[in-house]
């Protein structure tokens, strides 16, 4: 059958593919919340206000069925100085991952025929941004193609990302804790039991969801975030996001929000996506004045400790990066990478050499003065 490749550049214009889109998403070889029209629909519409940004969602259709998305975003910017044209994944601080919506079988088909179409209008762009990018099968289809190409590019470590997975029964899972993780766990429950007035709300239902954004902003407020004005409510595009996909999600039976109160008040929150059998915390905050009880810690141990013994997911896909709070946790990691693909134009081809020869070519010279720096200190005493 003909393959052939049609752009959209208008939200609305997803609609007419959100369907298929939808069971593709599902079909997928590791199927993503972050990889489904929703997801992405919601993430543009809260994006989009941006000045110069363009959506370009390639979509390849096998006759007339519908058998890859790549959803991209144009825009222009700054490259280590320079004014470039970027062609980007739909990803951000919130996404878990990024990667593209393709069928199994047409894998290779599909990689090869987006590179040839990316081959054949590089006057359009310089530089494409795949960020965020899974260890997936379609992540290592496009590294073996892209030699097959004549595209400089780059590749670079993004987020190392912690997955706590209920393979085993809750006490054997926390048995396998150190001795120090389990002691500081333990005095931090204490210490909330001896409070005698925590509790833990988990919000399920659609117009509970909706009644408890609003909750979470304030929590988000009362936060070290809000002093520094990274809370939600001052992070207007992520503000947006969580209002439009709590609203579809909640439909869908997505949308989990977890409370830790004191009485009736909330100090503690994680919003999670859930999506076959798997649990996104995409955001959590603590009220600062209550750090002593730390709520964070509390509530996490909460929902991870309920992931194990009811059994309504067995993968808490953490979103973060690799910090020593979920070190604790796990020794299961995903690295996600960059991948940045040059166009064969002058000014792409001097972007590269900048970041990937001259850069680090200049940190290997500046290590090996700091080394003789400490050598000859060390000599000197």
């Amino acid at each position: 059958m003909p393959f052939h490749i049609k752009i959209f550049k208008n939200v609305s214009e997803l609609y007419e593919i959100r369907k298929d889109w939808g069971k593709l998403a599902e079909r997928a070889d590791s199927p993503s919340i972050a990889l489904t029209p929703d997801w992405f629909i919601s993430w543009w519409n809260a994006h989009s206000g941006n000045d110069g940004w363009q959506l370009q969602v390639i979509a390849l259709f096998e006759d007339k069925i519908l058998t890859a998305v790549f959803p991209f975003y144009w825009s222009i910017s700054r490259y280590r100085g320079l004014p470039v044209r970027k062609l980007s994944l739909l990803v951000d601080g919130i996404s878990p991952h990024g990667d593209f919506v393709i069928e199994g079988d047409r894998r290779e088909k599909a990689i090869d025929l987006l590179l040839s179409y990316l081959s054949g209008h590089q006057e359009l762009w310089d530089i494409v941004v795949l960020d965020k990018f899974r260890d997936s099968d379609n992540r290592k289809c496009l590294l073996q193609l892209l030699s097959s190409y004549n595209f400089k590019y780059g590749i670079e470590p993004s987020l190392r990302t912690p997955i706590i997975q209920a393979s085993e029964p809750w006490d054997v899972f926390w048995s396998g804790h150190s001795v120090k993780f389990k002691k500081s766990m333990r005095n931090k429950l204490n210490r909330v039991k001896n409070n005698g007035t925590i509790s833990v709300e988990r919000v399920h239902d659609a117009e509970a969801l909706n009644r408890a954004l609003p909750t979470i902003f304030e929590v988000s407020r009362r936060s070290w975030k809000g002093k520094i004005k990274e809370d939600i409510k001052n992070r207007d595009a992520e503000c947006r996001f969580y209002k439009a996909f709590t609203e579809i999600g909640a439909r869908r039976g997505w949308v989990d929000i977890w409370l830790l109160k004191v009485q009736d008040q909330a100090i503690a929150y994680e919003y999670h996506l859930t999506y076959n059998s798997s649990t996104y915390p995409l955001r959590a905050d603590f009220d600062e004045s209550y750090r002593h009880l730390s709520p964070g810690s509390i509530l996490e141990y909460k929902i991870i400790k309920q992931m194990f013994e009811k059994g309504e997911y067995d993968t808490y896909y953490s979103c973060a990066n690799d910090y020593q709070y979920l070190r604790n946790w796990t020794n299961t990691y995903e690295q996600l990478l960059k991948i940045e693909i040059f166009s064969n134009r002058l000014l792409s081809k001097i972007a590269h050499g900048i970041e990937y020869t001259f850069i680090p070519q200049l940190r290997k010279i500046r290590l090996v003065r700091k080394v003789k720096e400490l050598l000859m200190q060390g000599k000197r005493l």
